[in-house]
């Protein structure tokens, strides 16, 4: 627990890097420092041109997540970012376990998805074992129906947190992954991106409790939101893992029952 509660608190210093040196988002990152600027694999990115993969390429699985409410965490709500710092579980990909430390949020999105800019992203922080590599699962919302994922976040003094109330699966079948980096200073490029194709819906209210904190909120970085413009690909190869064989199994399997 103590080996965990201290890459915890690594990532989250990668991650708010900056907060004794301010950083705004009044240019969506053009003017900040470290590598975001002069640095070649930089994140967000536009999600629209990829390599398509299922489970028949041995270097790629679907995301098997084990996630579970906790009630000791380290919630930081400061004016650029809402986070929960904590131990949440882990995600697995092709036998890699990678331990969940943290999870934010991003409003309007940072990354896009053909083109187009939802108007929340969740970021879930992971560390890699053995390796000062770090991996990231971004979910998009969309506006529709109240999210009860949300909910129990978006009060005065949060009390539990429990991420396996965004997943209807314990596995993701459907994401695009590249190589990138945080999306914030310094931007340092040691980021592994897992974007999950199912977009969710949030509602009204619960978009509004993002959008008010920083894309309607003049005095935050004019009313821009905290998310960084997409960054060029130069050359990087994104994959997009859709298990169409594992989807379709059911089917088929239906079929042969009633031939």
């Amino acid at each position: 627990m103590a080996a965990v509660l201290v890459a915890c608190f690594s990532l989250s210093l990668v991650l708010t890097q900056g907060q004794s040196n301010p950083f705004s988002y009044s240019s969506n990152g053009a003017d900040w420092t470290g590598v975001c600027s002069s640095a070649k694999e930089q994140s967000p990115i536009d999600l629209s041109s990829y390599d398509e993969v299922d489970s028949s390429d041995v270097g790629y699985t679907p995301l098997e997540l084990a996630f579970a409410p906790i009630t000791t965490f380290q919630w930081e709500h400061e004016w650029r970012h809402y986070q929960f710092l904590g131990s949440h579980g882990n995600m697995k990909m092709n036998n890699i376990t990678m331990e969940c430390v943290e999870f934010h949020f991003h409003a309007p999105s940072d990354h896009h998805l053909h083109g187009t800019q939802y108007p929340l992203e969740l970021h879930i922080g992971f560390l890699m074992p053995g390796a000062a590599t770090y991996g990231g699962l971004a979910v998009f919302f969309e506006e529709g129906a109240e999210h009860p994922g949300l909910t129990p976040l978006l009060v005065a003094t949060p009390t539990v947190a429990d991420l396996s109330l965004f997943f209807p699966s314990t596995k993701i079948d459907d994401y695009y992954s590249y190589h990138g980096s945080f999306t914030n200073p310094p931007c340092t490029e040691i980021l592994q991106w897992y974007v999950s194709g199912q977009v969710l819906q949030a509602s009204s209210a619960q978009i509004e409790f993002f959008r008010a904190r920083w894309e309607k909120d003049p005095s935050f970085a004019s009313g821009k939101g905290n998310n960084r413009t997409p960054q060029p690909l130069n050359g990087r190869k994104v994959i997009h893992y859709s298990d169409f064989a594992f989807l379709l199994a059911p089917a088929f399997g239906l079929l042969a029952l009633l031939s």
